[in-house]
Formats: structure tokens, sequence, C-alpha cells
């Protein structure tokens, strides 16, 4: 609407008619998401004040599309960004990602889990501050991490332009399974080398020593995070010929469920242990505390 002016006369555009229709021309302001990587030291899924960021992590963001955007190592205080901002990139802050757009779902973080600093760290307990929609407001201090395969992933959404969200953060614990490991040779108990029961075995007898492995505690125990070997060299037996030095491989449903029992055995000669090298044992990798201990003969 165009006003009279102060001398009551009609107004015009005057000059600004020859532009034609006005527009208000400005660019959506840019967004930007992370950012935080830490060790959940206690395990509560929680950010504590005294437990420390994990550098050196990578971590991936995807489109709804699983198309890779860009990627990123987490700096020494575990942050990570991704922004749509023009800028020079660095490891851990990577600019410039027009397709991060606003009002937009189903982007993805995801973190590889063979990357990780240690092989014994998992993820901790996911939305413990009881949020699940990994709102920038709302769910600030959690770990929004859930296993997907062999990656850490948050699915998240976009808000409007300029709404940035720096609450998307993964927490990882020290792997700490509660398995037991008993040891039998021959059938017999092996735990103690003075017991009478104890079977006498000379260099070159036929010997099956069994591996009792069972999930003491409430919840399963995924495969992934329990592997048993030993290193007597040979073919080794669990319900089939499977690699040698690997006592079981993927097992039903690849789960040890609470108070489920999974029996390995190894039949083969005896070594001689008296020739340098020789060596016959059960030995752990990836966080398992065995409370049996190497059979005796």
């Amino acid at each position: 609407e165009v006003y009279p002016d102060t001398d009551n006369l009609t107004g015009t555009f005057a000059k600004a008619s020859g532009l034609g229709d006005l527009e208000l021309l400005c660019d959506a302001a840019p967004i930007e998401i992370g950012n935080y990587v830490w060790r959940d030291s206690n395990g509560d899924g929680i950010q504590g004040p005294n437990e420390s960021p994990l550098a050196g992590v990578t971590v991936e963001l995807l489109d709804n599309s699983g198309q890779i955007l860009a990627s990123a190592v987490t700096d020494a205080a575990g942050q990570y960004y991704f922004s749509s901002a023009a800028g020079p990139s660095s490891t851990s802050a990577r600019y410039s990602i027009t397709a991060l757009t606003p009002n937009t779902t189903g982007y993805q973080l995801r973190i590889p889990l063979n990357t990780l600093p240690q092989t014994t760290l998992r993820l901790t307990l996911s939305n413990a501050g009881g949020v699940e929609n990994n709102d920038n407001k709302l769910d600030l201090n959690d770990s929004d991490g859930s296993e997907q395969g062999e990656f850490a992933a948050i699915t998240f959404n976009t808000g409007g332009a300029g709404q940035n969200n720096h609450a998307l953060d993964f927490g990882f614990t020290d792997l700490v399974l509660p398995v037991d490991i008993e040891t039998l040779t021959n059938g017999a108990q092996a735990d103690n080398p003075d017991d009478p029961d104890v079977p006498q075995i000379d260099p070159g007898d036929v010997v099956t020593w069994t591996f009792r492995v069972t999930n003491m505690g409430g919840a399963p125990i995924a495969r992934q995070w329990l592997n048993v070997t030993d290193n007597v060299r040979g073919a080794l037996l669990k319900q089939g010929v499977v690699q040698p030095g690997i006592l079981f491989a993927n097992q039903g449903d690849a789960v040890l469920e609470p108070a489920e029992v999974w029996t390995l055995s190894l039949t083969q000669p005896a070594p001689d242990l008296s020739e340098p090298g020789q060596t016959v044992g059960l030995s752990l990798v990836d966080g398992c505390t065995a409370t049996g201990v190497r059979p005796t003969y």
C-alpha cells in the first residue's frame, strides 16, 4: 500500500517503479552439527565431569541415501564438527558441506568400530538421559549412538536455517564381560597340578581339552565381543572344523545368553613342552576375564 505524503498528495513508487517487483535477497543461515566422543568410565551412559574425551576417532556424516558426505577425526578434546558454512576445514571440523541442509530427515553419523583407539571399547548405554529424539536443547549429555553392524551410528534430522545441533554424542566404555571359563583335560579338572585326579599325559598322547564358557551376567553377550583362542597348532573342533587357532566361530544366533554355556573342544597329540617354543593353553582377547586357568598335564 502507498500512503499519501504530508501534503495529502497521493504517493507513488517514483523511481522504484522502474525496478519492477521488490524482492528480499539473502542466503539461509548455515547449520552445524557435532560434537563429542568420550570414554564413559562408569558405563552409565551420561557424561561425567571426570570422564575423558576420546581423540583420534573417525566420524562419518552420511545423507539419507547412505552416501558419505564428509569424514572427521576427533581432536584432543574429543570434538568433531560438520558445517554447511563456507570456510577452511581441519581434521576435526569439516566445512562447506553443501549437502548438509536445513529441515532434512535421515542424516546419519557413524563411527567404524574397527577404527577405535582400543579394541576393548564398546558403546555405552544409549539415551540414558531419557530423551531419544536427539533434540539440541533436551538431549544434551548422554550417548546417542547405537550399534549397527560394524558401526556405532546416530540417525538425526536437521532443524531450520541457523539451528545448530552440538548434542550428537558417542560414549564408549571398557569392555568387561562376566564370563567364566572352566577347563578340563580328558574330562577331569586340571586347575590344580597337585590334585591326584589330574591326568598324567606323556608327549604324543592324544588329549582332549575342553573349555566351558558360561555367561555369568544378566545380559546377552554378542559373539563379536567374545573371542577364545588357543595357541596349540592344529585343527580345532566345535560342531565341525573351524579355522586353526580358533575354538569357535559364529555359534547359532551368535549370542551367548545369560547362563548359557558354550562347550569348546580340542583333541590332538600333546606336544613336548621340553622343546623350545612349544606351549599349550588358553588365551583370551577382547576384554574377556577368565576365572579358570590353563589346563595342566
